[in-house]
């Protein structure tokens, strides 16, 4: 009880409570939503997790993956701290995000506002640390994620001479990338004032586009643009009207753009009224832009536009400059530039409040916490008490139970011993019986094999006794009529008695090469219960292996013989009694001489008595 108490007081309010980091989503899942619904993850990452409550590793996390969302939805990150403070977090770990973050800070940058030098610097430090690490498949990847966001042909000059063919081979795989990074190369070099480099990559790109059919308006209106710059405007005059044939306007934005190109070209080649004519349409244009149209900088930046235009053709005309309407103007922008200053540094301090803010519901909710743990302590501590008072009191009855549990245990397992010794002594009166009834089967099925056996002898010798009454008759009447044939009768007496040894020799001579082969061995002995159709194949072989093949020979001088009855005769030619093939077959003994008698009356109807009325079929199959 103390240390539970010790533990609630103690130990519970010193833990960090509220933190999300159980539903912070983890890698497999925030790039599976990245890739597939990003408006779920932007649920999870902007409504259901706190950056403020978040450990340092996870505040890290989420600047990158909320970082790449924006990136994804093409937003503007309100707050770009965080992905500041995910690059601090990797350069200190040396994270191979490290890389990719740099990118990401610097496109995040180039979506917030005109800050291109620190949007270099961080290219510049990105591709400097996978050049550094020699990491081809980085610098692909870093190559196609810079041409998408238009970032990579404007900082060329920043990507080391010895890497610069890795990006450039990447493009030159696929023909749309090879347009995209020619088109940026040509607005490159027109940034670096080198027309004729420009004029190389913007021609190539335009023959490439041309050659694939894709849209190549904003190749050449940027062509043109160049050529205009660099006081070439001849060359951007047919071009100008072709892109008006191919690619009339569309938007209002289309024509502004289309008419002050045309202004541009009109006062570079002098003819100051054609000139004119596009100043009007490009002022009524300008009047009909809505005041929300793509934001007031837009809106802003098109009057400009036009009021340096005109100046220009004012000097160009000798008229008078109305300095005091292009200040006025240029005192507009300024009021703009300054409010949009005052609303970024209101963006700040709303933002810095919202964080105070947050904090200090962050400290009030771990009071409240606090607070919530001590009087959960108290309660606890009351609710021990009690339980040990109540404790004390069924203490007694308690023991009494166990003393009660613990005699009825002990009954229990004398009960048990007690069933046990039951169970062993059914199981041995079971053995015992089953045993007796198995030694009752055996001796009956013996005798039964005896009086079978018994019977066959007394058979065949009667048969023997009438073959030999015979043999005697004809011998005496052979005596009678030609005595001179009396000792060829005595010779032949015997070779009957000689050839009766001779049988009798052959079956033991036979038996004991039965007994050689196990399967036969066991049949013999009766260690074979019953016979499938699967083993017959092996005992034909062995049988015609030992009787000169025994049962190609009945089949062929007995056709009408079944299978059955084949099987029959192998069983009698291995010398088994009648008992034993009625075992083998679970049938009775009468049933098995039923069947030889059968065989006897097939016999003889496929050759005319062919084994005697008083012959056994035993014995004419067996020396068959």
């Amino acid at each position: 009880i103390c240390c539970l108490i010790l533990f609630f007081t103690v130990l519970l309010p010193s833990c960090q409570w509220g933190r999300q980091e159980a539903f912070f989503p983890d890698e497999g899942l925030a790039e599976r939503l990245l890739r597939e619904n990003p408006d779920s993850l932007a649920m999870i990452l902007e409504e259901q997790v706190v950056p403020a409550e978040l450990s340092d590793s996870l505040r890290a996390e989420y600047g990158w993956w909320i970082t790449r969302l924006h990136q994804r939805q093409g937003r503007n990150m309100v707050n770009d701290s965080l992905i500041h403070y995910t690059l601090r977090c990797y350069e200190q770990q040396q994270s191979p995000r490290l890389t990719e973050a740099y990118m990401l800070a610097a496109m995040q940058v180039n979506y917030s506002g005109d800050k291109r030098e620190e949007a270099k610097e961080f290219i510049s430090k990105g591709i400097q640390i996978a050049a550094n690490n020699k990491d081809t498949t980085l610098l692909v990847e870093l190559a196609s994620t810079l041409g998408y966001h238009d970032l990579l042909p404007g900082n060329l000059s920043l990507v080391p001479e010895d890497v610069k063919h890795i990006i450039f081979d990447y493009y030159a795989l696929d023909s749309l990338q090879m347009i995209h990074c020619l088109y940026g190369l040509g607005c490159y070099y027109a940034s670096r004032q080198e027309p004729d480099s420009m004029e190389h990559y913007m021609i190539r790109a335009l023959k490439l586009a041309e050659e694939l059919r894709v849209d190549n308006s904003s190749i050449l209106r940027n062509y043109i643009d160049g050529l205009n710059a660099f006081h070439q405007s001849e060359k951007a005059l047919p071009l100008m009207r072709k892109f008006d044939r191919e690619y009339p306007p569309k938007h209002l934005h289309d024509s502004i753009v289309k008419t002050a190109t045309y202004v541009c070209l009109w006062l570079n080649l002098g003819k100051l009224d054609s000139a004119e004519v596009y100043l009007k349409q490009l002022e009524h244009c300008c009047d009909l832009i809505p005041r929300d149209y793509y934001g007031n900088g837009y809106r802003t930046s098109f009057f400009y536009v036009e009021k340096l235009l005109r100046s220009v053709y004012d000097v160009k005309k000798n008229n008078a400059l109305n300095i005091i309407a292009v200040y006025d103007f240029c005192e507009k922008v300024a009021s703009v530039e300054r409010r949009n200053v005052a609303i970024e540094k209101e963006r700040l301090f709303v933002q810095n409040q919202l964080e105070r803010r947050n904090l200090n519901l962050k400290i009030q909710k771990d009071r409240n916490h606090r607070l919530a743990l001590y009087i959960l302590s108290a309660a606890a501590c009351l609710i021990f008490f009690l339980a040990y008072l109540y404790q004390r009191k069924l203490l007694k009855k308690e023991r009494f139970i166990r003393q009660m549990r613990e005699q009825m245990r002990l009954h229990q397992i004398a009960l048990s011993e007690k069933e046990q010794l039951i169970r062993q002594n059914e199981e041995a009166i079971e053995q015992l019986s089953a045993r007796q009834s198995e030694q009752e089967e055996i001796a009956e099925q013996q005798l039964n094999d005896q009086f079978s056996e018994i019977e066959r002898i007394r058979q065949e010798n009667e048969l023997l006794n009438r073959e030999k009454k015979q043999l005697q008759q004809e011998m005496a009447r052979y005596a009678q009529n030609i005595p001179e044939k009396n000792v060829e009768m005595d010779s032949y007496e015997r070779m009957v008695i000689q050839n009766q040894a001779l049988t009798t020799s052959t079956k033991q001579l036979s038996l004991q090469v039965i007994l050689q082969y196990k399967e036969l061995e066991r049949l013999y002995k009766g260690e074979v219960r019953n016979l499938s159709d699967i083993d017959w194949p092996a005992i034909y072989k062995l049988i015609d292996k030992i009787f000169n093949n025994y049962t190609r020979r009945l089949r062929a001088s007995f056709p009408l013989l079944t299978e059955e009855d084949i099987q029959c005769c192998c069983l009698i030619k291995l010398q088994l009694s009648t008992s034993a093939i009625a075992r083998l077959y679970s049938i009775a003994p009468s049933s098995v001489t039923k069947r030889k008698q059968r065989i006897k009356e097939r016999i003889n109807q496929g050759k005319n008595e062919l084994i005697g009325k008083d012959q056994p079929t035993d014995v004419y199959l067996w020396g068959f």
